[in-house]
């Protein structure tokens, strides 16, 4: 198992609600704190791995009128878009100017915004908003309001937090979250083969689920939140009526109208998942010893405490970037620039770029794109020679002729303008013809 990765993971999940300021100490909000709000209403998927929410969040946004919730509070989802913005505007994005964009990609065109939380990602919400405003004494709980005034809340959560624990663990070690058939999975994981059985991890993840279950519960209740609630067994057994559901919910006209497309996702748990069930319930009903879940503290909680400020591995959406920049002529050195820029370790920046630079893929499109540039060079020139000539003009049009004027006719089509034989531009179109470039 990437022990080093799921350690990582391990440590953002189990961090633990801020302790609110002693009444009469509050922190003043900070100025500038974003405000999520959209024309039609704002709606939050509060949740926790492997419960469903892939499937509820991709048949909410294939109706195309509820939204399209993402995790956009997930570090990986900001750099994809933090990629995909160097490409598009050639500058890196700042988490102001990536809340803007993630609200309007969020956004349907009927002004209902979707999101899509886990609680490590809300327990995180304070780091976050720091980077705009600076630190401002707020917990996650007190910033909720504000950033998303008037927000609706789904709380979606799953009963069997025995399989939850194991699909977790499976997921995370195979880093396969989702799968769509026609759609190229995402690549395992260096340690895709180490995946062992280990009860102490199961059992640990289990009683980690279920604590973030209970603080999603007291965090609706300590704020009077009364949140639809949606099991995952009753979203798989009932998929398009649960999808259905949410569209009534959220008030949108006609909604028992809307159609709900069959879903995309493919069922991931197999039989190494019942394996798995089976071993780990008879080892508990035989009383066999499971580690308990150290209380958490003000460092995180029950796992290793020192989390890397760079990210690995590289996701795929950077490594467009680098094959984007390659054809634009970027150095080696800028392109690594950019990536550590963004979290990204140098010595493995280094080694894409390199390992870019001898791509066969793109140094067949960088070839071919020397020739297209070889092609519009001429081009250009042989427009700049005919600006230059003063004996060029444009073709005269003329509608309806008669047969009296048809002489005028062949006239126009020989001569100079034709680039006939005798006529002045017959050299320069067969010039012309030799030079330009074959594809």
């Amino acid at each position: 198992m990437n022990v080093r990765k799921m350690a990582i993971y391990h440590h953002a999940l189990a961090q633990p609600l801020r302790r609110a300021p002693a009444p009469g100490n509050k922190s003043p909000i900070a100025a500038g704190l974003p405000r999520w709000t959209s024309p039609a209403g704002t709606y939050i998927i509060c949740t926790n791995p492997r419960s469903g929410s892939w499937l509820l969040s991709d048949g909410l946004a294939a109706t195309h009128v509820a939204g399209n919730p993402r995790e956009w509070f997930n570090t990986g989802e900001e750099q994809q878009h933090r990629a995909r913005w160097r490409m598009e505007h050639s500058t890196d994005l700042d988490f102001a100017n990536y809340l803007r964009s993630a609200k309007a990609e969020s956004t349907t065109g009927n002004g209902i915004s979707g999101i899509k939380m886990h609680y490590y990602q809300f327990a995180q919400l304070p780091e976050k908003m720091a980077a705009i405003t600076g630190p401002h004494g707020l917990t996650a709980a007190e910033l909720m309001p504000k950033v998303f005034p008037n927000a609706k809340y789904i709380w979606l959560t799953r009963r069997d937090k025995v399989r939850q624990a194991i699909s977790f663990l499976l997921a995370s070690n195979s880093n396969q979250w989702w799968s769509i058939q026609g759609y190229p999975p995402d690549q395992p994981s260096e340690s895709a083969a180490d995946g062992q059985f280990d009860p102490q991890a199961i059992a640990r993840m289990e009683r980690l689920l279920e604590e973030h279950d209970s603080l999603w519960q007291s965090y609706f209740e300590n704020s009077r939140i009364a949140p639809l609630r949606i099991e995952y067994d009753d979203l798989v057994a009932g998929y398009a009526g649960a999808v259905a559901s949410v569209l009534k919910w959220l008030g949108i006209p006609n909604a028992e109208t809307i159609s709900v497309p069959p879903s995309r996702l493919q069922r991931q748990s197999n039989a190494r998942n019942e394996e798995w069930f089976t071993r780990y319930t008879a080892l508990k009903n035989e009383g066999g010893r499971m580690a308990p879940l150290p209380s958490s503290d003000e460092n995180g909680g029950p796992l290793p405490t020192h989390v890397p400020k760079t990210l690995e591995p590289i996701p795929n959406a950077w490594k467009e970037w680098v094959g984007h920049s390659r054809l634009l002529n970027a150095t080696n050195e800028a392109i690594v620039q950019v990536l550590t820029n963004n979290g990204y370790n140098r010595a493995k920046a280094s080694s894409e770029v390199e390992k870019a630079a001898r791509d066969p893929y793109l140094l067949g499109a960088a070839s071919a794109q020397r020739r297209l540039r070889k092609g519009a060079s001429i081009l250009n020139a042989l427009g700049q020679l005919a600006r230059l000539d003063a004996g060029m003009r444009t073709v005269e049009r003329r509608s309806n002729l008669s047969r009296s004027h048809s002489g005028d006719r062949n006239r126009l089509c020989s001569g100079r303008l034709s680039g006939s034989p005798g006529g002045p531009g017959h050299g320069r179109a067969k010039a012309t013809h030799q030079n330009l470039p074959v594809f």
